[in-house]
């Protein structure tokens, strides 16, 4: 639990304040278990944000395989943003290269 006027929690809610200067989110390995309530909630307020969305990048192989929960778990956590999928490390160095 993230209690309020914790530390923990003011660095839950500095991240908020500082979702609408990201263009760009790189998660690596991270599968968004639905146990994850606060991740969920600070990558929701997306959503809610003026201007923007931020691209999302993924590197997680999981996340690329088709019907995948974890890929699901993605589309509905950043609904509007631009989420490119990466199944390894090495392609996303290579891809990243490139681009």
């Amino acid at each position: 639990m993230i209690h309020r006027d914790t530390v923990l929690h003011k660095l839950w809610i500095l991240a908020r304040e500082q979702l609408p200067n990201w263009r760009r989110i790189i998660i690596i390995g991270y599968s968004f278990p639905v146990t994850d309530f606060y991740s969920e909630w600070l990558f929701r307020q997306i959503q809610f944000m003026e201007g923007g969305r931020p691209e999302i990048i993924v590197v997680n192989p999981a996340d690329t395989k088709k019907s995948s929960s974890v890929a699901e778990r993605y589309e509905k956590i950043f609904k509007g943003c631009k989420i490119r999928k990466f199944s390894s490390l090495e392609q996303f160095r290579r891809k990243r290269v490139t681009h």
